[in-house]
């Protein structure tokens, strides 16, 4: 279950990211697209990272009551 939240929010942060590169196709300013350069590198790196733990998990077989 874990693992499917983890792979929502970063299928989501993909989406933020999308978004935030059309919305710098209208941009003018060069420091608001610089701007948004930086959100979507930020977002890439995280979603990435996120789907990189998820995988862990599942090839481990994580189980949470292991734990607790």
């Amino acid at each position: 279950m874990r693992t499917h939240v983890l792979r929502i929010i970063a299928i989501s942060l993909l989406g933020v990211c999308l978004l935030c590169s059309l919305a710098k196709m209208g941009m003018k300013n060069e420091n608001s697209k610089k701007t948004c350069d930086n959100a979507c590198g930020m977002l890439m790196f995280v979603a990435l990272a996120l789907i990189g733990v998820s995988q862990l998990n599942d090839e481990e077989g994580y189980n949470p009551k292991q734990f607790g």
